[in-house]
């Protein structure tokens, strides 16, 4: 395949759901046929740790093949196949992304809200950085029992680490913390490592990057992100203390929380790196 049509392909394949490395691992096996995890990071020009990963998340989308062997070998589903299976997830995802905009409007169509009412219970607003950074101060100031995230990595590092001092204050007073987020080293990260002390702090991983931005506090108010990868300067959120919001929101984290993956013991992720090795 010649080199502009491959980029091409990963570029499109990118406007269809795949992350730059997904496409661009997905389109070296299309070339390659089918290969070991060593020589797809080599030709990816990837680390093997990033690659090893991304096919995982492949496999799980159904866009890649494993064949049993020593070492185990990957292969990419035909094209046609791959686009088809992509275009099929789009299509659930807006299938639910419209069951919950008709919930909502079934909720604020009963109740009669007024969105300018002081006590609101739905609000859209436009966020900047800073007023982002002081709405989590004041969380961390009025959470009395509990306060659960679904972040992307970035974002746990500009609300949580940005904020560590407020949140570990937060935590030590008795707060429960739960974090979902793609996995983060948290052995190499000072902050997070300070939080993983505390009996009340918990994080759990996914395989790949939430596309819902979700913060629930003391299952009574959430703040949702309705475009989670836009700027702060520009980001769009939605607030809600409707308990019946709330409910489906909190359904929707404990749902994520429980599927997600503990993070292992140092000892624990020695072995499995090991293992990983050994396996690959």
């Amino acid at each position: 395949m010649e080199l502009f049509l491959e980029e091409e392909y990963s570029r499109s394949l990118q406007k269809i759901g795949l992350t730059s490395l997904q496409a661009k691992i997905y389109m070296v096996l299309v070339r390659a046929g089918k290969e070991k995890t060593l020589t797809i990071s080599k030709m990816a020009n990837a680390d093997r740790s990033n690659t090893y990963r991304t096919i995982l998340q492949l496999q799980k989308m159904g866009l890649v093949t494993k064949i049993l062997g020593i070492p185990n070998l990957y292969r990419a589903v035909p094209l046609k196949d791959a686009v088809s299976a992509l275009i099929d997830q789009k299509k659930d995802e807006y299938e639910e992304m419209q069951e919950v905009a008709e919930e909502l409007k079934r909720i604020s169509s009963a109740d009669d809200f007024t969105p300018k009412a002081r006590d609101c219970e739905f609000s859209i607003v436009k966020t900047a950085k800073e007023k982002t950074r002081r709405g989590a101060k004041h969380c961390c100031e009025t959470a009395k029992e509990s306060i659960d995230f679904i972040l992307n990595r970035k974002a746990v590092f500009l609300t949580i680490i940005d904020l560590a001092e407020y949140q570990l204050g937060c935590v030590k007073r008795g707060v429960k913390y739960r974090i979902v987020s793609e996995y983060i080293d948290i052995d190499v990260t000072k902050e997070l490592t300070n939080f993983i002390a505390e009996p009340n702090f918990q994080i759990r991983y996914i395989r790949e990057e939430p596309k819902t931005e979700l913060i629930i506090v003391d299952k009574k108010a959430a703040v949702v992100s309705l475009f989670p990868h836009e700027e702060y300067i520009k980001k769009t959120q939605l607030f809600s203390n409707h308990s019946g919001c709330i409910e489906m929101f909190q359904s929707h984290f404990d749902k994520i929380w429980n599927e997600a993956h503990e993070y292992p013991t140092k000892n624990k992720q020695k072995r499995n790196k090991k293992q990983l090795v050994e396996a690959q």
